[in-house]
């Protein structure tokens, strides 16, 4: 991904063999507004590590 960039490595399928056009996608389709109660237990993990 240092020498090929992130838009080529994407486009490459370098993550997770998903292969994405720079001029395609999936879009908007399936695309949700969170709700009230939405929470990502990721970004406490990402931001504070796990402990």
């Amino acid at each position: 991904m240092v020498e090929d960039g992130l838009f080529n490595s994407l486009e490459k399928g370098t993550f997770a063999d998903i292969k994405r056009s720079r001029i395609g996608g999936k879009g908007l389709a399936g695309v949700v507004e969170k709700g009230p109660n939405y929470m990502n237990l990721f970004i406490p993990k990402m931001l504070g590590g796990c402990k």
